[in-house]
């Protein structure tokens, strides 16, 4: 494996004046209508990516916790890589606008193809968004695991991460006793026909890419908000190696 590190750390909290406005929680004080990204991040020797939640800037009733998107690219290739990167790192702008325009898609948690899942994929409670709690991102496919996951320092329960299709397609899907469930990330089952892999060479290993948003809700209008796109690295997997697994 082989690993790129391009994590940041992000010092743009924007005012509500340029992105938004102030809305009012049920206590009567003023909630801003933008969420912060994690106060760092970034990727590891171990294979693995982590952040920290914002305690001080997310601690609000509008931040329900984290989402995660992700992309594939060429292992041999780096330009589209390094171009898309540079866009997202720069970025002053909330939302997944710039994130869809590149071709990144959210990871799902383990759920059945087609099954509309509740947002976020990592949620955060009242107690959690006071802390700096740090968040795992495990893709170390040279161990024996079954799936990669998304594991919280405060002890809950580690979050099982499965890969998506863009919309209007199905997500990759394998057949397991019948049943159709939604491709790992630790997995050999890499096929040029899924819909997440167009346009990227498969020779045994593939780049993913991934980036975290805060997500939550607008109480005044209640749509969803996002923090900027917060860019945590990109790690070169070698699928060819893995057993199939779901």
């Amino acid at each position: 494996m082989e690993l790129a590190r391009h994590g940041h750390r992000t010092g743009r909290l924007l005012v509500a004046a340029a992105i938004g406005f102030l809305v009012f929680d049920s206590c009567g004080l003023p909630t801003p209508s933008y969420l912060a990204p994690p106060i760092s991040g970034g990727t590891s020797l171990t294979y693995t990516f982590t952040f920290t939640n914002d305690a001080v800037n997310n601690n609000t009733g509008n931040f329900y916790g984290y989402e995660l998107y992700y992309k594939f690219y060429s292992a041999s290739g780096t330009t589209s890589l390094a171009s898309d990167t540079a866009a997202i790192v720069t970025s002053t702008t909330p939302g997944t606008a710039l994130l869809t325009s590149e071709g990144y898609i959210p990871i799902l948690p383990n759920i059945a193809p087609g099954t509309v899942r509740t947002l976020p994929l990592i949620p955060f409670d009242a107690t959690q968004r006071a802390q700096p709690i740090t968040v795992t991102l495990n893709f170390n496919g040279s161990q024996t695991l079954i799936q990669a996951t998304a594991t919280l320092s405060d002890g809950t329960p580690s979050i099982e991460l499965k890969r998506n299709g863009p919309v209007g397609y199905l997500p990759p899907t394998i057949t397991s006793s019948g049943t159709h469930v939604l491709k790992g990330f630790l997995s050999n089952n890499y096929s040029s026909a899924d819909s997440d892999l167009t346009g990227v060479t498969l020779n045994g290993s593939v780049t993913l890419a991934v980036v975290v948003l805060a997500y939550g809700v607008d109480l005044s209008t209640l749509s969803a908000i996002y923090s900027t796109p917060y860019f945590l690295g990109s790690v070169v997997l070698n699928y060819s190696q893995w057993a199939i697994q779901s």
